[in-house]
Parts: C-alpha cells; sequence; structure tokens
C-alpha cells in the first residue's frame, strides 16, 4: 500500500517534507484537489486508451504541417510539444508534477466542483515522489511501444511550466492489464511493480485549505496568477491550443467510428478502421494524406458535433462546454 499520512496543521505538513531536505532534487510533488482521484492522465479520464493513440498521432501531425498558424508555439520536439498541450488544457498521456512543494500544496487546497459547479467539500492530496527510482524518458522512446511511466525532465519551454517548475510522468502506450479500452493508475503500476515506496500521499483536510491558500499567498506570493502567467503571449497560446484540441478530438472521434460505418469525415475517404489501435507505430510517422483533412478542419473551425451533444472524449458535459470551447 501507498504510504498515506494525514496532517493536522501547516505545520505538520512542513516537517514531513523537511525530511527530504538532504536530498531535496530527488522528490518531485503532485498535488490534487479531490484526494480520492487517482493518479492518472487526463486522456485517459476522458478517451480510451487506443482513442488516445490515435489523438496522440493526430496532434504530432498538426505540429508537422507547415501551413498551420502555430502562433507563439517555438516547439518542434515531440514530447515538448505534448508537454505544451498538457499545459494549455489539452489531454495527453502526461500527468504534470513539479519540483516545488509549494506550488503543489496550492493546487491540493483548490476547491472542488460536481458537474452542475456546486462546490463540494473534499479533502485534498499531495503526492511526494523519489524521482530517482523511475524510469528516466529519452527522445528515442516516443514511439516506443511499452507499459512503463517514465519520468520526463525537459527545458522550462512556456512561461507557465516555468513558474510551474514542471516536469512530467509520461504513462506508457501499453496498459498493465489486457483490456485495450483502460488503463492503470501510478498506484496500480507501483503496486505491480514492487515499488510502492517511492511514492508517499499527504492528505490535505478541507478545513485547512483556505488557511493554507493564505499562507501561500503572504509568505511566498504563491496565487493563480502568478503560477498561471496570463499574458497576452498566454491567451495566443490558449487560442491556438484549444483550436488543436478541437480538431484532434473530433478526428479521435470520427476515426474510431469507423467499423460501425457512421464516420463522417472518413466514410469513403482512405478505408481505414483503427479502432483497437494500440501503439503509435500503427500509425504513419508523417500526415501524408490526412494533411489536406486537418488542414479543413482547423481553417474553417468546422464541427461535427452538436453544440449541445455529449462531448466526444466521455467527459459527460456537452460538447460547446468542453473540446468545443
Amino acid at each position: 500500500m501507498i504510504e498515506e499520512v494525514r496532517i493536522k496543521s501547516i505545520e505538520d505538513y512542513l516537517e514531513i517534507i523537511s525530511s527530504n531536505d538532504e536530498n531535496p532534487r530527488d522528490f518531485i510533488y503532485r498535488g490534487q484537489a479531490d484526494k480520492s482521484w487517482a493518479l492518472q492522465p487526463s486522456v485517459y479520464r476522458r478517451f480510451h486508451r487506443y482513442q488516445a493513440v490515435i489523438l496522440e498521432a493526430f496532434l504530432m501531425y498538426i505540429l508537422q504541417i507547415k501551413q498551420i498558424d502555430k502562433m507563439g508555439i517555438t516547439q518542434s520536439i515531440p514530447i515538448q510539444f505534448l508537454a505544451n498541450c498538457q499545459h494549455y488544457n489539452l489531454p495527453t498521456r502526461l500527468l504534470d508534477w513539479s519540483y516545488s512543494h509549494f506550488n503543489t500544496l496550492f493546487f491540493a487546497c483548490q476547491e472542488t466542483n460536481d458537474k452542475n459547479g456546486n462546490n463540494i467539500e473534499r479533502d485534498g492530496a499531495l503526492f511526494i515522489c523519489d524521482k530517482t527510482k523511475l524510469e528516466l524518458f529519452i527522445k528515442s522512446d516516443f514511439r516506443e511501444i511499452t507499459a512503463n511511466p517514465k519520468l520526463v525532465e525537459i527545458n522550462f519551454n512556456t512561461p507557465r511550466i516555468h513558474s510551474q517548475q514542471g516536469c512530467f510522468i509520461l504513462w506508457g502506450q501499453k496498459g498493465i492489464k489486457d483490456n485495450i479500452e483502460g488503463t492503470y493508475s501510478l498506484e496500480e503500476y507501483l503496486n505491480l511493480d514492487g515499488k510502492e515506496s517511492i511514492l508517499k500521499k499527504i492528505i490535505i483536510p478541507f478545513e485547512l485549505k483556505t488557511k493554507i491558500l493564505k499562507e501561500l499567498k503572504n509568505n511566498y506570493a504563491i496565487t493563480k496568477d502568478a503560477l498561471y502567467v496570463e499574458n497576452k503571449h498566454s491567451e495566443e497560446l490558449v487560442n491556438n491550443y484549444r483550436e488543436f484540441r478541437k480538431a484532434s478530438a473530433v478526428i479521435c472521434h470520427e476515426i474510431t467510428k469507423l467499423e460501425e460505418d457512421k464516420s463522417i469525415l472518413f466514410k469513403d475517404s482512405f478505408g481505414l478502421n483503427l479502432s483497437g489501435c494500440l501503439n503509435l507505430q500503427a500509425l504513419p510517422p508523417e500526415p501524408g494524406p490526412f494533411t489536406e483533412m486537418i488542414l479543413y478542419l482547423i481553417k474553417n473551425k468546422i464541427n461535427l458535433v452538436g453544440r449541445n451533444d455529449s462531448c466526444v472524449c466521455r467527459s459527460g458535459l456537452k460538447y460547446k462546454k468542453c473540446c468545443g470551447q
């Protein structure tokens, strides 16, 4: 089992953190507003695993197509582009972590809401992970077929990642179970691999959240504005990535409807059936025949999903409130 500690005060928290002072750079941190949430990338909370592979492939195609305006986006290295996508609200197989326990404490103290937007009382959680026990990602791993999660340490390539002192854990394309739709949480993987000791979970009681947020603001200048770096450059990036999110989500949705012969986008076009596709190697590394279709979707801002329909990513929200924003 993962070690779990419930704090009663901020002093309790700082005492736990201070135990890492001897080798502080050996540890990474993640804060979640609800302690019950599993450690799992956003893409797997919304898409089946085989769909996530397709979604990612088309994001890489978008990166390669020169005719698509990528104002403010300077990264051409796939993993760094994927990191940018993660920070600008695209679901990816990356899970955000940070070298700063104060930054992640801020995220652990956020409010949680139900699907109707109503605030609900939930304890938060802050995770501490010994990064020295994780496999390290290297660039050649990007299209590798593996199940193992890997630590991704990259240059801080956007103001937001820089401010949050971000790093990532990249999920493998395969699952640890014989299920082509589902995936695994980090807790499940570590338990199965006998590595539970590298992860510690600190429970942040709901009643402490407001007090901690006030202290973070007054003593460390840690606020939403500081961490998210809202400025003109950030607004341009958000707009660009929003269009990529809409296009890639709709493409993924359409391409996996082929076996039901319901796809509007691909019917009579390429004769492809990628349902059940488990790895990036099953898709071409270059956009090739998909280029024209991707350009058409993005330049004309085409929506193949009704604004009031359920979103293609299975979030449970209406399309206009989710990927269609």
